[in-house]
């Protein structure tokens, strides 16, 4: 009858944020013979990752590679996509399956007095501004609030920042021990 030798059109993906989360869905979706398109707002692929993570921990040659896999797998990315709702409606209608993979772009703000002030940085714009290479200024002494992945990458990167002449002290709020 000749049913079995038409060959079934290829599904295809939508997935919105080129970051690690969206980068591994694609890659995965293409090895299973889906057309995949992905739509990222940034001028570039690597989510946080390539945007926040500071070089000496992750450097960007490493992070292009993995990029490269994923778009050497037949991944199409499309960058300085924002999605508004007329876009998202679009990427919905064109495929069969929608990834939403935005990602995590915002620290907790401190609820403490004085969080406001224009001395209190935000830690991932921080991270974000120094691998841009924009102008940031910090002082001498820095105080870093917490001790995750963020503060971490912070700290080191302020105390490069701050030299052997500068300081970078971490407040967290449980002991050594703990």
């Amino acid at each position: 009858n000749g049913l079995g030798s038409r060959k079934q059109p290829r599904l295809k993906a939508g997935i919105i944020g080129a970051g690690p989360s969206g980068l591994s869905c694609a890659s995965f979706l293409a090895k299973a013979g889906f057309e995949v398109n992905v739509y990222e707002s940034k001028p570039r692929a690597g989510g946080m990752v390539s945007g926040a993570i500071p070089s000496f921990r992750l450097n960007q040659e490493a992070i292009q590679i993995d990029i490269e896999r994923v778009k050497a797998q037949g991944v199409s990315i499309h960058y300085t996509n924002k999605i508004i709702t007329e876009t998202y409606q679009r990427i919905d209608q064109e495929n069969d399956y929608l990834y939403i993979a935005t990602g995590a772009q915002r620290s907790k703000r401190l609820k403490i007095q004085g969080a406001e002030h224009q001395i209190v940085l935000d830690p991932i714009t921080f991270l974000e501004d120094v691998k841009s290479e924009k102008q940031v200024e910090i002082g001498d002494k820095v105080v870093i609030i917490g001790a995750g992945n963020t503060a971490m990458d912070a700290a080191r990167t302020a105390k490069r920042l701050v030299g052997s002449k500068g300081s970078v002290l971490i407040v967290y709020r449980r002991t050594k021990k703990q």
